[in-house]
């Protein structure tokens, strides 16, 4: 079975703010596996993730996306944004095969 859900970053559990954390774009799904932060810092782009973390997958408007498969240690990564990328989309993996997905991302 497949088990799956929205991690929220709303305020609260009533109906404005999940609403308000939904238009806002604020949300990421997970079959466990969590994003604790995603910071754009100039050229890079900076993840902190749960410690179970194994591998992180970039993808891009570029097929040959550099740095496109990284493996994970200690729940952080980096990934150095190209002068072509328009769009960045994160995936994490942790040790059992379950992922997180975060939105794509303009850049």
């Amino acid at each position: 079975a497949c088990i799956s859900f929205l991690m929220l970053g709303a305020e609260s559990l009533c109906k404005k703010a999940v609403m308000e954390a939904l238009i806002r774009g604020d949300y990421y799904a997970t079959q466990g596996p969590q994003f604790i932060e995603i910071v754009r810092e100039e050229e890079e782009i900076r993840v902190r993730c749960s410690a179970d973390v194994t591998e992180a997958f970039i993808y891009t408007n570029w097929i040959w996306c550099p740095d496109r498969y990284q493996k994970v240690t200690g729940g952080s990564f980096r990934y150095s944004v190209t002068p072509n990328d328009r769009y960045v989309r994160i995936e994490i993996r942790d040790g059992e095969g379950r992922r997180a997905w975060c939105s794509p991302f303009s850049v």
